[in-house]
């Protein structure tokens, strides 16, 4: 961890070192250079129209540039975020089921973690973002394999537009949070530079009311500061018109102490976790007459450090160190065979270590892993209204041969101009076991299978425009076998072990509308996302009880969320909902009095902004009110979340 550390801030100096260089350098190029432009002739990109992501809006992002990758999925999608509590672990879960079986890519550079292969998403800022695309089940076996509920692909993208960009955001929130954003874009010939600075802090003691301890009263978090700061550079050279290289360093830093659960009465403790992390890519795109070959290598660091003690008795029970490494190595080529026929094939070679160790117990493990994946896809239209799809998928993990793993995909447009569009999508997926799950002291246990997933989706979606209205709907449904899904258990020896001891049934609906309309300078638009999931247990086992119609534990039947937005001249004002439903907390064969049974609960946000301009000088100012209406929540047992609260931002371009 503290090498680890000291490669971090050296690597930030030479960056912001770098960047500086920059400038000089820009400051003495011809602005008149002049390179061959690119042109690229097509509709909507064939290899997308099957697997259908959806794409939150650059516009969307930008609103939300001050909040974590958790606020703006839950507020603007139809991923169901897990957290245990603000500026605390949290992560995506997809129809169903876990963190673990979400793919997140930023850059083409996989950010999973080798050890519990899920991604914090607390600890991602969407300032740092671009552009989102969110893949859901079997779509997904496209950007890679392990995504049994879906993929998330994060992207930072160069302005070509000739244009230099510097930004300075300052945000006061509730709970004593302070925001600061720095962003510098400048472009001079065929080089642009991106240089994002970012520092969060936040004491984090807001108040809630207490029902879990006897009597019940108001009280506040307690241990719940955090403070994050990091730097994002981008480099990016269009060597000629056909040849493009990128470079981009992502570094941060967040350190945060965890509050206990609300029902703690105990002894003053210090329970802290320290997260840092250094990801790199290097990439280089060479476009020809009939398509795009692209070559990417990644390096990703990063260290946790974690302890609980308490104060009162001066006494350490878990001081724990972990280190990741990981190496990733991608060759895409993606071919037009005519208008008609793309053929995509990729790939991927993948080098990870991983190591933990426990200080108190003397205990933690060191594991590898390397995988090698070959993905062959063919994307062809017939006539004028149908679309398909194939691919095939095969991995090599550890020296042994995963099964194949094939998708494929269907898009009709029923003729007439009517705008409806069928889709529809079957897969077979497969995930290795993580390294905690593998070799963990005590509980891992290496003679796990891989969990293996078979999953189909049918969607209907319209698309059309009703007078000055841009409309979009579609909805459908989702249904997935899921197989040896592993389940650490409690045992008699008082520790947990890993087993592929469940088969999982997933199931249910997904919808999602966006309605956009302007009028002579007053824009406005509606969005909307609603999920509802059915994801039951069934016991293979003859000597334990079938569970029939017996929902998983912290995944709501019911959820959504919508978003209503008006835009006049420089003034824009947005009203969000986000829904969730009753979640079970507790694991059984049947509901019992006993059970603890979490509340649905319903939030408004409400978000203002103007740009201002004084003295020839371009400001601009957003307020912000989360939890308008002050609901009690929770999102996981005995871990309140704040009731209403505010913030405000004011920025200076130039």
């Amino acid at each position: 961890m503290n090498i680890l550390n000291t490669v971090i801030k050296y690597i930030f100096l030479a960056a912001a070192g770098s960047f500086c260089n920059f400038i000089l350098f820009a400051q003495q190029l011809d602005d008149t250079i002049r390179i061959r432009e690119i042109e690229i002739t097509s509709t909507l990109p064939v290899e997308k129209a099957v697997a259908d992501p959806m794409e939150i809006t650059r516009s969307v992002i930008a609103q939300q540039a001050g909040t974590n990758l958790t606020d703006l999925l839950s507020r603007h999608s139809s991923v169901y975020i897990r957290s245990t509590g603000r500026g605390t672990l949290a992560t995506a879960a997809f129809r169903g089921t876990d963190g673990s079986h979400t793919r997140i890519f930023w850059n083409d550079l996989e950010i999973n973690s080798a050890m519990n292969g899920q991604v914090d998403l607390s600890l991602i800022p969407v300032f740092c973002l671009d552009k989102i695309d969110i893949y859901h089940g079997g779509n997904s076996l496209a950007c890679g394999s392990g995504a049994l509920g879906g993929t998330l692909n994060l992207a930072s993208k160069p302005d070509w537009s000739g244009k230099n960009g510097f930004s300075l955001v300052q945000e006061l929130a509730s709970f004593h949070t302070y925001n600061l954003m720095f962003k510098a874009g400048i472009s001079a010939g065929k080089w642009y530079s991106n240089t994002r600075l970012f520092y969060n802090y936040s004491k984090n003691d807001y108040k809630y009311n207490n029902g879990f301890v006897i009597p019940a009263r108001t009280a506040r978090i307690q241990n719940g500061s955090y403070n994050r700061y990091g730097m994002l550079q981008e480099l990016y050279c269009r060597l000629n018109a056909d040849n493009l290289l990128s470079f981009r360093i992502w570094l941060q830093h967040s350190a945060r102490n965890l509050p206990p659960v609300a029902s703690y009465e105990g002894n003053g403790r210090i329970e802290r976790q320290d997260d840092q992390s250094c990801r790199a890519t290097v990439a280089w795109e060479k476009y020809y007459s009939r398509g795009l070959v692209t070559i990417n290598s990644g390096l990703s660091l990063t260290g946790l450090a974690y302890v609980l003690r308490s104060e009162k008795l001066n006494y350490t029970f878990y001081n724990a160190e972990s280190n990741e490494f990981g190496l990733f190595n991608s060759v895409e080529h993606k071919h037009y065979l005519s208008e008609r026929t793309i053929i995509r094939s990729q790939l991927r070679l993948n080098v990870q270590q991983a190591d933990m160790y426990e200080l108190v117990n003397i205990a933690g493990y060191k594991g590898y892993r390397h995988v090698a994946s070959l993905m062959s896809s063919m994307y062809r239209t017939f006539g004028s209204s149908t679309t398909a799809w194939l691919l095939i998928r095969q991995e090599v993990a550890d020296r042994k041969m995963l099964p194949v793993m094939p998708s494929a995909g269907v898009e009709y447009n029923i003729p007439g101009n009517t705008g409806l569009v069928i889709k529809s999508n079957i897969s077979r997926n497969f995930k290795k076991p993580d390294l905690n799950d593998l070799y963990w002291v005590p509980g891992g246990n290496p003679l796990l299978k891989p969990e293996k997933g078979l999953s189909a989706d049918l969607s209907l979606a319209f698309n059309n425009k009703l007078g000055a209205f841009d409309l979009s709907l579609k909805t459908g449904g989702f249904y997935a076998n899921i197989y040896d899904w592993i389940l650490w258990k409690p045992t008699a020896y008082h520790y947990w072990v890993a087993e592929n001891i469940q088969h999982v049934i997933t199931r249910g609906l997904e919808s999602h509308l966006y309605i956009k309309a302007a009028f002579s300078g007053f824009g406005f638009s509606l969005s909307g996302n609603y999920t509802y999931t059915r994801t039951t247990s069934e016991k293979d086992d003859v000597l334990r009880p079938r569970i029939d119609n017996r929902q998983l534990t912290y995944i709501p039947v019911h959820s959504g969320n919508g978003a209503l937005s008006f835009v006049y001249g420089d003034y824009f004002i947005n009203y969000n909902l986000e829904y969730t439903g009753a979640r079970l907390t507790q694991t059984g064969d049947e509901i019992t009095d006993y059970e603890i049974i979490l509340n649905p609960f319903l939030l408004s946000d409400v978000v203002a902004g103007t740009d201002v301009r004084i003295l020839n000088q371009e400001f601009f100012i957003q307020i912000a009110a989360r939890n308008l209406f002050d609901r009690e929540y929770q999102m996981i047992y005995c871990r309140p979340m704040p009731g209403r609260n505010y913030s405000i931002s004011i920025g200076y371009k130039f």
